[in-house]
């Protein structure tokens, strides 16, 4: 499988294809992993805050696991062991870096995580990108409905990343989603507020 190529296409049309099963390469290849840090490159740029650096880690763990999951959503009759045991290695973003450079790919598992609900709410599948969407909240801002986030939501301690948070969640809003303090929260009172959104009741009732 030729990774470059895959990722490229991914990129320019959103589309994942896949003709086998994505290997199992612990690093990238030279050209994959150059790809993903000029995407990550463009994505920086249009970010607000101080200047992010890439992580090729991060960037690869969520590139990989992308992958894994497009397959696994057309390939319904690997077995529940593979399925868990190629999904168990996931991103865990904690640091500014990780959490950009892993979100370069991993957003499009929210289009995959809609897919796999439809068609079985409770299957592994389904229940391994819930769990991945939520340890991810800045991806699992933009999804459907999920239980509150259970991974970093200082997000790095970046504001851009904040803002960028605030205003995923207005576009898919889901109220245990809702920073409940701190600089997060501030930045999503204040997102909405510019777009004209009313502020949560439960974060009302809370300053009151």
């Amino acid at each position: 499988m030729n990774w470059a190529d895959f990722y490229r296409h991914l990129f320019q049309t959103g589309e994942a294809v896949l003709y086998d099963r994505p290997d199992e390469s612990p690093v990238p290849d030279e050209d994959t992993a150059n790809l993903l840090r000029t995407r990550f490159m463009q994505r920086r740029a249009d970010l607000a805050g101080s200047l992010i650096d890439f992580d090729l880690p991060a960037a690869w763990s969520a590139a990989r696991f992308t992958a894994l999951g497009c397959w696994f959503l057309t390939s319904r009759e690997e077995p529940e062991s593979e399925l868990k045991r190629l999904l168990a290695d996931a991103p865990k973003p904690r640091t500014a870096a990780e959490h950009l450079s892993a979100d370069l790919t991993l957003r499009y598992l929210v289009t995959v995580h809609r897919r796999a609900e439809s068609l079985h709410v409770d299957d592994p599948l389904t229940i391994r990108l819930r769990e991945v969407l939520r340890e991810c909240p800045l991806t699992g801002a933009m999804a459907g409905e999920l239980d509150p986030p259970t991974g970093d939501m200082t997000l790095g301690g970046h504001a851009g990343l904040r803002m960028l948070y605030a205003e995923r969640l207005m576009g898919a809003f889901k109220s245990g989603w809702w920073p409940e303090d701190g600089p997060i929260c501030e930045m999503a009172e204040l997102v909405f507020q510019q777009a004209g959104r009313a502020i949560p009741a439960p974060v009302e009732t809370r300053a009151v």
